[in-house]
């Protein structure tokens, strides 16, 4: 195929799609978690299928990428959700700093581990559906 890039430019299929899933979810928050995740949903499939059309890699190296991908932007969103988390909660108690620093850590460790196997799981189903979809057309 003369149109097809290096099998390692598929990394940057993936690095976009996330990146750009990301920034395509926080911009529709306020539109509603349905929308958010399934903007991101629909963001990384399309990634993962490109990068297995138009690359040499194989569904199987595409997969793999983007689970080492989305395992990284689920570590982000950990950390991102867990600062969040805390600082709104030792803001919003009347008890004493270190209790409301304890409890916060408790809390946004809580929901930013939640969040991050969430933005794991979904990313992988969608690069593996994309990168099957996009193994059919080659």
């Amino acid at each position: 195929m003369p149109n097809t890039m290096s099998s390692r430019a598929s990394w940057l299929f993936g690095l976009g799609s996330i990146t750009a899933g990301i920034g395509a979810s926080y911009l529709l928050t306020s539109s509603g978690l349905v929308a958010s995740a399934g903007a991101y949903f629909v963001i990384v499939l399309v990634g993962a299928l490109l990068a297995t059309r138009k690359t040499l890699a194989t569904a199987g190296s595409t997969i793999g990428r983007f689970l080492l991908l989305g395992l990284v932007a689920s570590i982000a969103y950990f950390y991102l959700v867990h600062h969040a988390v805390h600082a709104a909660a030792t803001a919003a108690t009347d008890v004493d700093p270190s209790t409301a620093d304890q409890a916060g850590a408790v809390v946004g460790s809580a929901f930013g581990a939640i969040v991050a196997v969430a933005t794991f799981i979904e990313t992988i189903i969608a690069a593996t559906i994309g990168a099957l979809i996009g193994a059919r057309g080659k």
